[in-house]
């Protein structure tokens, strides 16, 4: 649900901003750059539903955002009142939509029926909400930064804060010095929108589903990372039927040396049929008996290796790829079987951007077994050692 939620913060962002640039455009003599937005819903405007309608749903998604967050964030009083800020400010947004202005207060004798206060109870209404929205909104990240803190995250909500609060005092300053008010307005609505954005994308992320493993090869760790393998391997591209038989091939081997029972350097290194050799250095470290992490440079996030009765599983991995002067991140699923033989064929389904772009497909047999430490002979079964 907390997923559902925050993508409709987001989408409610982007209907909002798409109504006024629309309601600017047909109403005749108002100016982006001069008006106040919510004009654009004033007695008297040509489509003043389209922004009543825009400032309820854009009331709603925050409103919405802070049901999404509350979840996802420590049990902590602070959680609460973080989300209670966001359904305040949804509550503003609403309760200004649906309480209109008078007229445009920007321009002409409006703006001197508000300098008198003589503007209707409703436009009084509208105000005052605008206000409260202003400052529920401010104070969200501070909230936010109270639940994290001390953490990264603490410190990007302390960051967006104190931004937001340097962004009103320059409105402020600007709005005095004779700044255009719909130039002023929209900058602060900026603003809001890149912490909507930043809030519901951290909710998207903590919610994402768990990565799709491989399925298991029928290896022991030890077999897999212990021993030195040597074979031969093909780069294809989609699909990898047509592109096989022209695909460049390479010569692979690993050899793994092992520092302690929980860390081991693996180097791979393939040599291509024009004589060129890529070399890649790896780190293998046990993070619990059932999980093996291995990192490198060309891995911006390494990958994870779970381990299971069935064998191991490795999840999906992002991996830098050079061409000339540009690197491309690209994604990587791996899958594994091991043939009667002992064979092990290997196989890595590349994808950019989600589209599957290359498959890699290697076969290898283990060369020794004296990469583990204190291992006698491994055998196949499936035991997690």
């Amino acid at each position: 649900m907390s997923r559902k939620l925050a993508w409709f913060a987001i989408a409610a962002q982007a209907a909002f901003v798409a109504a006024w640039i629309i309601a600017g455009a047909l109403q005749r003599h108002y100016s982006q750059s001069r008006s106040f937005v919510s004009a654009l819903a004033a007695h008297g405007m040509r489509d003043p539903g389209l922004m009543i309608a825009a400032f309820v749903v854009l009331g709603l998604g925050l409103a919405a955002l802070g049901v999404a967050l509350r979840p996802v964030l420590p049990r902590r009083r602070a959680a609460t009142v973080a989300a209670a800020l966001f359904a305040l400010a949804g509550a503003g947004f609403v309760i200004a939509g649906l309480f209109r202005l008078d007229c445009d207060i920007s321009v002409g004798a409006c703006h001197a029926r508000y300098e008198a206060g003589t503007l209707g109870w409703h436009s009084a209404v509208h105000l005052w909400a605008a206000l409260l929205t202003q400052v529920a909104l401010v104070l969200t990240p501070f909230a936010i930064a109270r639940v994290l803190w001390p953490s990264p995250a603490g410190a990007l909500a302390l960051g967006s804060g104190t931004t937001g609060v340097a962004i009103g005092a320059a409105a402020w300053i600007a709005g005095g010095a004779g700044a255009p008010d719909g130039v002023v307005e929209r900058l602060q609505l900026l603003a809001v929108h890149a912490w909507v954005a930043i809030v519901a994308v951290g909710i998207l992320y903590e919610t994402r589903r768990p990565p799709r493993l491989s399925a298991p090869a029928p290896l022991r760790p030890r077999d897999f990372f212990g021993s030195a393998w040597a074979g031969e391997g093909v780069v294809c591209g989609i699909p990898p039927a047509l592109w096989r038989p022209f695909g460049p091939r390479f010569q692979l081997s690993r050899t793994t040396r092992w520092h302690s029972d929980e860390v081991a350097v693996v180097r791979d290194r393939a040599v291509l049929s024009s004589g060129r050799v890529e070399e890649r250095v790896r780190f293998a470290r046990f993070t619990d008996p059932c999980h093996i992490h291995v990192s490198s440079d060309d891995m911006p996030d390494g990958a994870d290796v779970t381990i299971d009765e069935a064998g191991y599983r490795v999840a999906p991995y992002r991996v830098h790829v050079p061409v000339g002067p540009l690197r491309f991140t690209v994604r990587s699923h791996d899958e594994a079987r091991v043939d009667a033989d002992g064979t092990l064929r290997y196989a890595c389904n590349v994808s950019w951007l989600g589209l599957p772009v290359a498959r890699v497909e290697m076969t290898a047999r283990p060369v020794d077994t004296e990469g583990w430490p204190h291992a006698a002979t491994p055998s196949r079964s499936h035991a997690t050692g």
